[in-house]
């Protein structure tokens, strides 16, 4: 299954909406573009306008991914509504990278 994902983020321009970059080296290079949106690592809601915004200067094109806790459901909502193709990551970002891994070590990609 992650590799489906993998295969088909390939062919998109992804923006990533987490608290830290350094886990998504490997989403950055498979995706045809990618922009990183910094937010809190707690309380996001704090920062839901300032998210809002940042997504909105977004061409309708880039899939966004979300992994900002309780805050991703109603952005993810509000985005979706706008047009948007937003997939709330959660947790579920940490699978695709040991997934990554281990194609990575089975030379599969």
């Amino acid at each position: 299954m992650a590799f489906k994902i993998r295969t088909a983020l390939k062919t998109k321009n992804i923006a990533f909406i987490h608290h830290s970059l350094d886990i998504f080296n490997y989403i950055k290079k498979i995706s045809l573009d990618f922009k990183f949106i910094k937010c809190n690592p707690q309380d996001c809601f704090d920062q839901y306008d300032e998210l809002y915004k940042e997504c909105q200067k977004l061409p309708k094109d880039y899939l966004i991914l979300l992994s900002c806790g309780p805050c991703a459901k109603v952005l993810g909502y509000q985005l979706i509504k706008d047009g948007y193709q937003v997939i709330d990551l959660g947790a579920g970002y940490k699978h695709l990278y040991l997934n990554y891994q281990i194609c990575i070590k089975n030379k599969l990609l």
